[in-house]
């Protein structure tokens, strides 16, 4: 009874553990698009220079000319030069929905950003801009190889 009550707790684990698993690899892809900007973005609200990631190596973006490295190096000054209260990360990017579009193995999203200064409240309006992005799906998932943006509100952080 003892091992049966064990096996079944471990099994119980094991389809938990399995199903967002599972969830992930049979989503469409245009969910997956999706859920890899919001990655991205989770992580550079913690202040996280993986939020770079989403970037392609020897992206250029062809509004700014900014790149992957350019990005990574923002983010981790940021990180240790703009804390808000708590020493938390000083900035937050939200966006809306994405709108994706996907052809096999390249995709397009459109969306807007909003970068907020997290150490005002409720946080300020630093920028806002739309985004269109072109990424491509490779060995490290899908990423974006282009982008251009145009500013809708405030001003780019230089």
């Amino acid at each position: 009874m003892y091992a049966r009550t064990i096996f079944v707790t471990l099994a119980l684990a094991a389809a938990i553990l399995a199903v967002p698993a599972l969830r992930r690899r049979l989503a469409s892809d245009e969910a997956k698009v999706r859920w890899r900007i919001a990655d991205a973005i989770a992580d550079f609200n913690a202040g996280n220079t993986r939020a770079a990631d989403v970037l392609a190596h020897g992206f250029i973006d062809e509004t700014s000319g900014m790149s992957r490295d350019d990005l990574r190096a923002a983010i981790a000054f940021a990180a240790f030069h703009r804390r808000g209260p708590g020493g938390r990360f000083g900035y937050r990017l939200e966006s809306d929905e994405p709108i994706v579009e996907v052809d096999g193995d390249t995709a397009r999203a459109n969306l807007r950003l909003r970068l907020l200064d997290a150490r005002r409240e409720p946080g300020a309006l630093v920028w806002e801009c739309a985004v269109e992005g072109e990424l491509r799906r490779g060995d490290d998932g899908w990423q974006c190889t282009r982008a251009r943006h145009t500013t809708l509100a405030g001003e780019r952080p230089r």
